[in-house]
C-alpha cells in the first residue's frame, strides 16, 4: 500500500463528505485514514494482494496463512471487520472465531478499543454500545448500521446464531489452532469438524468467509482447507506468506530491509524449529516425533476385499 499523498491527505481529512465517500469505497484508503498507527512500516506487495483479495467481494472464500507479525491478523481480523461493515461490503453481521474465548474476547475488545478512542473513526462512522453486561460482553451494536460484531470460539455452538433477520454474513477464523490442537488426530479432526459442522451452515449464499492461521501440522484445518481449494471442493482463494520467499526474498523489505535484519530476527527467536515453522511457514517435526508425517503412505482399500492394493 503506497503512502497517500500529502496534499490528498489533507484534502481528505478536513473534508468529511470527501472522507467518508472515498474510503467506503477502498481498504487500503480506509486503512490508511482512519488506522495509520498501525502501519509502522512502509507496507509491502504481499499486503496489496491481501488488502485486494479482501476488496474483491466475487471470492467467498479467502485461506491465508503468513510468517508471524507480518500484519494478516491485524489486517484480516481488525481493519477488514470494521470496513466491511462501515464501507462497500455493508455486511451486517460479523462473527470473530479464536481458538478460545479469552482470545475470542480479546479481538473483539480490539476493535472496541478502536471505536472508544479514535475520534475520527467514531465521528464520521457513529456510535456503538455493548451487547450484553460489562463483565461479559461478547457483541459490539453498530445502531446506524443495524449491524452486529460478535466473538466466539472454534468450540462453541452457534446452531441459529441470528442479529434481527440476519445469518452471520462475515465470518474470520484468527488462529483457532495451535501446537497442542494439532498434536491429535482427534484434535485437527475436532477442529476442521466444527469448521464444517458448524461455522460454514451457519451462514447463507452471502456469506465470506476468511481463515487466518500458520502451517502447524501436515494434517492441519488450514492445510485441509488448502487441500480442499487446490481440489475444488471449496471456492475460495489460498495464499501463503512465508518471510522469504521462494527465491530467496525478503516479503517485507519495509521491516526488514536488510540480510543482517533478517538474521537479528533469526536469533531473536532462537530456536531453529520456531524459526522454520513461524517464519518460513516449513512444518518441522517434533524433537520427539520418530516417523517424519511425509514418510506415511495412505492407501484406500480394496472395495472386494478385506486386503490393501500392494504397493
Amino acid at each position: 500500500m503506497k503512502p497517500i499523498p500529502k496534499h490528498l491527505m489533507e484534502k481528505i481529512l478536513s473534508d468529511a463528505t470527501i472522507r467518508t465517500a472515498a474510503t467506503r469505497e477502498s481498504l487500503s484508503l480506509f486503512f490508511g485514514v482512519y488506522l495509520p498507527k498501525y502501519i509502522s512500516y512502509e507496507m509491502a506487495r504481499m499486503h496489496d494482494e491481501i488488502l485486494n483479495i479482501l476488496e474483491d467481494k466475487s471470492e467467498p472464500n479467502f485461506c491465508m496463512t503468513g510468517f508471524r507479525s507480518c500484519g494478516k491478523s491485524s489486517i484480516g481480523s481488525f481493519v477488514y471487520p470494521i470496513w466491511a461493515i462501515l464501507g462497500r461490503p455493508q455486511k451486517k453481521y460479523v462473527l470473530l472465531v479464536a481458538q478460545t474465548q479469552p482470545r475470542a474476547k480479546q479481538l473483539l475488545n480490539n476493535i472496541r478499543s478502536e471505536f472508544e478512542g479514535n475520534d475520527l473513526l467514531r465521528n464520521d462512522l457513529g456510535e456503538f454500545r455493548v451487547e450484553g453486561e460489562e463483565w461479559q460482553a461478547h457483541s459490539l451494536l453498530l445502531p446506524k448500521y443495524g449491524a452486529k460484531i460478535s466473538a466466539v470460539s472454534i468450540d462453541e455452538s452457534i446452531r441459529g446464531i441470528r442479529h434481527r433477520n440476519y445469518r452471520p454474513d462475515l465470518i474470520i477464523f484468527d488462529d483457532i489452532e495451535d501446537l497442542n490442537s494439532v498434536k491429535t488426530a482427534e484434535g485437527r479432526d475436532k477442529t476442521s469438524n466444527q469448521i464444517k459442522g458448524q461455522f460454514l451452515p451457519a451462514g447463507d449464499k452471502h456469506t465470506r468467509y476468511i481463515f487466518i492461521g500458520n502451517h502447524l501440522h501436515e494434517d492441519s484445518a488450514m492445510m485441509r482447507l488448502k487441500k480442499d481449494i487446490n481440489e475444488e471442493r471449496l471456492n475460495g482463494i489460498y495464499r501463503s506468506y512465508p518471510l522469504l520467499d521462494a527465491n530467496n526474498i525478503c516479503q517485507w523489505p519495509g521491516k526488514y530491509p536488510t540480510p543482517v535484519d533478517i538474521e537479528n530476527e533469526r536469533k531473536r527467536i532462537g530456536n531453529k524449529e520456531a524459526w522454520m515453522r513461524e517464519m518460513m511457514l516449513i512444518i518441522t517435526p517434533s524433537n520427539g516425533q520418530i516417523i517424519p508425517y511425509k514418510w506415511i503412505n495412505f492407501y484406500t482399500p480394496n472395495s472386494n476385499s478385506n486386503e490393501y492394493p500392494e504397493e
